[in-house]
C-alpha cells in the first residue's frame, strides 16, 4: 500500500478550514475510536469532524529513520551460544531488510478529541506491522535485560 504523503494530507486538512497541530494525543486516553477504513476514507472522517463542529486537527506521521535500525541491531561477535548467536544475525538481517524503507513515511494518523473522546483516522504501509513486530521484540529484550 502507498502512503498517503503528509504534506498532501496536511494542504487538504487545512484546505477545509482546520486548524493543524503537529502532534499526537497521548496515551492512555479515555476512549480512543478508530475509523473503519472498510467504510469510508479521510474525506469521510473529515466530513464527520466538520459535522460535529470540530476546529483542530491532531496530524502526526512517522517516516523510518537510519537510527531507528541502526539502535536495535547487535553484535554477535560476543555470543557464545551458536543458537542464540545464529537468531540474533538472523534478526539483524531482517531489520536490514527494511533499510530500503528509510525516509519513507511508515504510518500517518489523523485525529480530533470532542467530549473526552479521541477520534483517529491511521493509516501504516504494508511493511510497517512487521517491522514494527521486531522492534517490540528487540525492546522487550533489552527492558528484560536492564531490569536483571
Amino acid at each position: 500500500m502507498e502512503m498517503m504523503d503528509p504534506t498532501q494530507v496536511v494542504g487538504y486538512v487545512k484546505s477545509l478550514g482546520f486548524t493543524v497541530f503537529y502532534g499526537y494525543v497521548e496515551y492512555p486516553f479515555n476512549i480512543s475510536v478508530r475509523w473503519d477504513k472498510g467504510k469510508g476514507d479521510l474525506k469521510d472522517f473529515l466530513r464527520v469532524a466538520k459535522a460535529e463542529g470540530v476546529r483542530l486537527m491532531v496530524i502526526d506521521w512517522f517516516d523510518l529513520d537510519d537510527e531507528m535500525i541502526d539502535t536495535r541491531k547487535l553484535e554477535t561477535d560476543g555470543i557464545q551460544n551458536p543458537d542464540e548467536r545464529e537468531r540474533i544475525a538472523r534478526r539483524n538481517d531482517a531489520l536490514e531488510s527494511y533499510r530500503k524503507n528509510v525516509g519513507k513515511t511508515a504510518t500517518i494518523s489523523v485525529s480530533w478529541v470532542k467530549d473526552n473522546v479521541r477520534y483517529v483516522y491511521a493509516e501504516a504501509v504494508d511493511w510497517w506491522p512487521d517491522l514494527r513486530e521486531i522492534i517490540d521484540e528487540i525492546d522487550e529484550e533489552i527492558e528484560e535485560e536492564e531490569g536483571e
